[in-house]
């Protein structure tokens, strides 16, 4: 009888092990997110979110509890039974040894984590309540354990004072910090903000609003009014030739027949591989809002400003138009009204049209680049089953395309 009692709490231990161990996974990994909004009607996890590192420290201490009264009585019920009832048993010590280890390994530790680890959400509050009582119990114990963790912690961390990108976007997609959408993309913006290059945000050069060195303060005006821009590349010749910029606080106070000449600013002109940080840098140190992208050939594919730049990090904060309209709208089964301003991986994505990459992005900017020129409204494009027609387009770029599948 004596036997099986001794069995029976080595039993008893390896199953508290298994519970303190999968509690431990459960607790650390479960969503906090959610917890924030059912804390709202349980003190107890309210009381988890807030001494979240105090309920840890209980279950290493049940846990390490629990591994050593089961190795007690699991090494008692052997040296009682090789002496008592077994004696040639006597010399097996290691191999009973390595039994219990395995066992404990299986039942106390894999098969419980995995099993909290899966049902975390629905775990974690049943042991927060088990453990609510039992930290006020031994509050002193568990207290004392953090104030030594945390001043071992400082001393041996001093040369590691950072987490590294990896474990910031690791931290903040687990959930364990509870931030607001709008601000997780800020964060996720601001950490992939170094890699990222001009090329990735350049505004096109079909699409900017430029405006002829030889136009009058009235026309300058009239575009800056009309495109809702305050400012505006200046070009000699030809796009290709952008000698500067206007900008509207400039022309307050000039006569309207007056050339714009005289209002041109120096404007930047850097390569569309240069990283967005290098440029942001440029615009705050020569306070400057608007520069000209080259390729690596010299050629100019467009603008970026110093809005587009702070628009990666937040997002747009406000709109640069009065409304947006829709990018895909379906007119009938097989007709639809797209902007030429569409992406092409969306367009493909919607249409499965498999246009492949190339120096355009967009609808327009591949139309152009088929056709060899910019299309006049009502020109037509041919590709694969499916006929484009420009609907809507200016000298300078096509706005919408009718999308046609035959």
């Amino acid at each position: 009888m004596e036997y099986i009692a001794l069995m029976v709490s080595v039993l008893f231990f390896v199953l508290l092990e298994a519970f303190f161990s999968g509690s431990e996974l459960a607790l650390v990994s479960v969503n906090r997110a959610k917890l924030n909004l059912l804390a709202k009607k349980d003190r107890a996890l309210k009381d988890f979110l807030n001494n979240t590192e105090s309920y840890i420290t209980l279950t290493m201490f049940g846990y390490t509890f629990s591994i050593v009264f089961a190795t007690v009585f699991y090494t008692y019920f052997w040296i009682k039974l090789t002496s008592e009832k077994y004696p040639f048993l006597k010399g097996y010590e290691p191999l009973l040894a390595e039994t219990l280890l395995i066992f404990t390994l299986i039942f106390g530790e894999i098969i419980p984590k995995s099993i909290f680890l899966s049902n975390a959400e629905f775990l974690t509050p049943l042991v927060v309540k088990i453990f609510y009582p039992l930290r006020k119990l031994f509050y002193p114990i568990v207290k004392s354990a953090e104030l030594i963790s945390r001043c071992l912690s400082k001393h041996l961390a001093k040369g590691n004072k950072y987490l590294t990108k990896e474990e910031l976007i690791k931290l903040f997609s687990s959930g364990k910090v509870y931030i607001s959408k709008t601000k997780a993309l800020i964060i996720a913006n601001i950490l992939s903000f170094r890699e990222r290059t001009i090329s990735e945000i350049v505004k096109p050069l079909y699409e900017v609003v430029t405006i002829d060195e030889n136009a009058t303060v009235y026309e300058a005006g009239k575009k800056i009014k009309e495109s809702g821009y305050s400012r505006l590349p200046v070009y000699a010749g030809t796009l290709q030739n952008i000698v500067g910029y206007v900008q509207a606080y400039d022309l307050l106070k000039a006569k309207k027949s007056e050339s714009i000449k005289k209002y041109i600013r120096p404007i930047k002109v850097i390569g569309e591989f240069e990283r967005l940080k290098e440029v942001l840098d440029y615009f705050i140190k020569a306070k400057e809002h608007i520069a000209v992208v080259v390729d690596e050939r010299g050629i100019v594919i467009g603008i970026v400003t110093l809005e587009d730049i702070v628009e990666e990090i937040t997002g747009e904060l406000y709109e640069k138009r009065v409304h947006e309209e829709e990018e895909i709208k379906q007119i009938s089964p097989n007709q639809w009204i797209i902007s030429a301003n569409i992406e092409i991986s969306e367009l493909n994505k919607q249409f499965n049209l498999n246009i492949p990459k190339g120096i355009y992005s967009t609808l327009g900017g591949f139309i152009q680049y088929k056709l060899g020129k910019i299309p006049k409204k009502g020109e037509t494009l041919n590709y694969k089953n499916y006929t484009l027609k420009v609907i809507d387009a200016d000298e300078k770029k096509i706005k919408k395309v009718l999308v046609i599948k035959n």
